[in-house]
């Protein structure tokens, strides 16, 4: 069973990034995802940010450093884990 993926360096960009957040909405396994370095914008992080406002009980770590996340995306992503004891964010 994969609980812990890491896509990092992949040039995923907000396209991919809608993917994964899609893909996110019904995982039941995942526990940590690394999507660093992967020029994802604000597009992509607030895809992934609501993907994880429904994937409240599962993911418990995702490392999105070295993006193009901008103001906006990083928000995105803080607002959906803001609360989530444990919950490992790298920006």
């Amino acid at each position: 069973m994969l609980t812990d993926l890491n896509l990092g360096y992949n040039q995923i960009s907000d396209e991919g990034a809608a993917a994964i957040a899609e893909a996110l909405r019904g995982n039941e396994v995942l526990t940590a995802l690394d999507v660093s370095e992967n020029s994802i914008g604000p597009q992509g992080a607030e895809a992934i940010g609501e993907a994880l406002t429904v994937n409240e009980a599962v993911l418990t770590s995702i490392d999105l450093r070295r993006n193009n996340l901008g103001d906006k995306g990083k928000k995105a992503i803080q607002d959906a884990v803001s609360g989530r004891e444990g919950f490992k964010l790298e920006l």
